[in-house]
């Protein structure tokens, strides 16, 4: 309503007029669609686009309470007082509420746990992997790890493993786009910066059947918008012990449209620079999210680029490149949605994705570098018909490998051209059967093509992929579960013979497509209002995998014999349990999860348990809130050591013998069967504790974590110490005690 409108309704009315603007406390946005009601009384209006309302009160009433309320924002309560025909203008402030965003949250996942024929998938907000503890600072792939199932190998590694698999077989998804190798600082931290980050979903069992490109999990990751009831300019400054980071966002009323933009970079190598010291690495990632609204469609464009740079040089002669060591990865994202009145959906989708790296050793004595791209395109239409939601799909992903590497001393190995293609139509069908009965089943197939340019190898392949899953329900948030399903991957991570380093290639030629099959048995089931409980058992069989040989068993005398030759075949069987407790709302909330774990790999007749086994693993993460505003936030890991090879015996060599010098002599071991023996248990305890402070209505967080608070000594290797006679087992630790501090500040 216009000035000059209230003016001419106050001017003739014999009423009092109550008007004003309604806003956001923390961004000082208008809010738009504000409640706002007399106690005891039918008069009511709502805010308009701008915030704006007014209100005509009978002139009866002389003392009136306005309540102002909007769901996710706590109720303000404002006693008004009138004398004859009065206009008062009362401006007021809202703060959002946790309890009732999280209150909506827990709707939108009890929906889901009705609609879908599985076990729900673990989901995080952004708000969770924010507020955890972690190591420095938030960290998506760090908070997966207290997810029931998923296991990690050590501290120094971001990489995660899902019901015994390796952390390679995961595919991850950023806005249905493949991103490999996301990791900076050498695998120890995510590529995902916090706060540009929405939600993560982790699917470890009833997984999709358009996902048929990874014989684990999938991983699907959002990114984020700027939230469609807020106007206007906002951002997020962060800074912590590891990098310093700014995300900025806006509405665009005019055309419909919000767009966010954020940036993270170490900043370490800069202050160090000021003081004379030089460090050769640093780390920086960008994501972009634009956001159209155009009738019934919604477009997201959305990418990111991450990179990191290590330039170590010698000290005496500055051209000289010790080690150089870079790697990239980009992701681009294109995703039109459509809503038809009929409550259908049709979704496509189109995205690149390239993975780069390069290493450099005593400056061009090593030289090792790759680069893999992947072109995405699909389309995905739903359609609901009486009891049954029908989807169809097709999908393709076009892969271009490229590696080399060299030696000084004559070793060279490169291939180009080498690329694979993956193209799939799919179906999938959700019938209710009967009130207390929900069942899935899908099926694709997919032609699989690779083709070695040079190596004169080329595979063609069809192949089907079934899914089946059934929820019976018990009562209306209780139910048993059912699904099966098989699996297959098409490319493979292997680790270069020449350096300690992972590269992507195709399987074609005489490698077949990797293959498993999953079965899940499990009850769902939400206790009471605000408490999930779920226990899932599953088997696991992978008919075919590949592992890379020792370097001595492979073939080096041209590229088509080392491709050929690099592989050996293998199968493999994982089975377990899986429980998960968690608390959505309140303030005090968290969540429970515990797995047992086998898994056994079987290559060369040899069957022996899988690097990722862990027989119990044990995870507590608890958030909650305390006097004058702090939050605490505890996580516990206690998980069973993972197996290792180790040595059983070791005698001594005597060198060479020169005559007329010193008889020297040097020890070789003995090794026994692979992964015979586990390393001793891993626990650790960590904690943070935040607390938010409001400076010209906007927020300041300022939060402490400590990475393992106890100083836990968990064991990432042995090794021996042959400078004494006899030689000494020693161990090597994982990360000790480490304490930070992190700022997040919202505007």
């Amino acid at each position: 309503m216009s000035a000059y409108t209230i003016f001419f309704v106050f001017l003739f009315s014999k009423h009092n007029v109550l008007t004003g603007k309604v806003y956001d406390a923390n961004t000082k946005e208008p809010l738009h669609m504000v409640n706002i009601f007399i106690i005891e009384t039918d008069f009511g209006t709502t805010t308009d686009e701008d915030g704006y309302y007014t209100l005509i009160i009978p002139d009866s009433l002389k003392r009136v309470q306005i309540r102002y309320s909007m769901m996710g924002y706590k109720e303000e309560l404002r006693e008004i007082f009138f004398k004859k025909k009065d206009f008062l203008c009362v401006n007021v402030s809202m703060r959002m509420e946790p309890l009732k965003a999280q209150g909506i949250v827990v709707s939108a996942k009890k929906r889901k746990f009705k609609s879908t024929a599985f076990i729900t998938p673990p989901f995080l907000s952004d708000e969770e992997f924010i507020s955890l503890p972690s190591l420095i600072e938030g960290d998506l792939l760090r908070t997966i790890e207290v997810l029931p199932g998923v296991t990690k190998a050590s501290d120094f590694l971001g990489s995660f493993s899902v019901r015994g698999g390796s952390p390679e077989q995961n595919l991850i998804l950023i806005d249905n786009i493949p991103i490999l190798s996301p990791f900076h600082l050498f695998g120890i931290v995510s590529a995902f910066n916090a706060t540009a980050i929405k939600s993560a979903e982790l699917y470890s069992s009833g997984i999709p059947v358009r996902y048929d490109a990874s014989l684990s999990s999938v991983l699907a990751i959002k990114t984020k918008g700027v939230d469609r009831e807020i106007e206007g300019f906002t951002g997020i400054a962060s800074l912590s012990l590891l990098s310093g980071g700014l995300t900025l966002g806006d509405r665009i009323s005019s055309i419909n449209s919000n767009f966010l933009v954020s940036f993270r970079r170490t900043y370490a190598d800069k202050v160090l620079a000021l003081f004379n010291y030089e460090l050769p690495y640093y780390f920086y990632d960008v994501y972009f999210h634009w956001e159209t609204d155009i009738k019934d469609w919604t477009l997201v464009f959305s990418g990111y680029r991450g990179a990191d740079f290590l330039d170590l040089r010698e000290k005496d002669e500055e051209s000289i490149k010790i080690v150089g060591f870079d790697w990239k990865n980009n992701v681009l994202a294109l995703n039109l949605f459509h809503s038809g009145a009929e409550g259908d959906l049709l979704h496509i989708f189109t995205g690149y994705s390239n993975y780069d790296f390069s290493l450099r050793v005593l400056d061009n004595t090593y030289l090792i570098d790759g680069n893999v791209d992947v072109w995405s395109l699909g389309g995905e239409y739903t359609r609901n018909l009486k009891d049954h939601e029908i989807t169809f799909g097709v999908s393709n992903l076009y892969w271009p490998f490229e590696y080399n590497a060299r030696a000084y001393l004559g070793l060279k190995y490169s291939y180009e051209g080498i690329w694979s293609d993956q193209a799939s139509i799919y179906i999938e069908d959700k019938i209710k059967i009967a009130e207390t009965l929900l069942l899935l089943g899908g099926l694709s197939l997919t032609q699989y093509y690779s083709k070695e340019k040079g190596l004169n190898t080329e595979n063609l392949e069809f192949l089907r992929a079934y899914r089946l899953s059934l929820k019976y329900f018990l009562k209306e948030l209780e139910a048993i579960t059912f699904s099966y399903g098989n699996f297959h991957q098409y490319i493979v991570a292997v680790n270069s013979p020449e350096m300690p380093i992972y590269y992507w290639v195709p399987l074609g030629g005489r490698y077949d497509p990797e293959e498993a099959h999953h079965f899940n048995l499990g009850w769902e089931s939400w206790i009471r209002e605000d408490l999930y409980f779920s226990l899932e058992g599953y088997y696991r069989n992978f008919n075919r995998i590949f592992t890379m040989k020792p370097i001595k068993e492979i073939d080096l005398g041209n590229e088509e014999d080392y491709y050929q030759s690099m592989f050996e075949k293998g199968d493999g069987k994982s089975f377990g349990l899986d429980l998960f407790l968690k608390r959505e709302i309140g303030s005090n909330r968290g969540w429970i999860s515990y797995s047992f774990l086998r898994s056994y790999v079987n290559l060369e007749g040899e069957t022996y348990l899988w690097d990722w086994d862990r027989t119990h693993n044990f995870h507590l993460t608890f958030l909650t809130l305390l006097r004058n505003k702090y939050e605490l936030g505890i996580q516990f890991a206690f998980c069973t050591g993972t197996p290792y090879t180790t040595s059983i015996a070791r005698y001594r060599c005597r060198k060479d013998l020169i005559p007329y010098r010193e008889v020297e002599f040097y020890w070789r071991e003995i090794e026994s069967k692979r992964n015979q023996v586990r390393y001793p248990s891993y626990t650790r305890l960590d904690l943070s504790l935040s607390r938010s402070f409001y400076i010209r209505n906007n927020e300041l967080n300022i939060k402490l974590n400590i990475f393992n608070l106890l100083n836990s000594k968990n064991v990432f290797l042995y090794y021996y110490d042959y400078k004494k006679e006899p030689p000494i087992k020693k161990a090597f630790y994982m990360l000790p005690f480490i304490p930070s501090i992190e700022f997040i500040y919202k505007f």
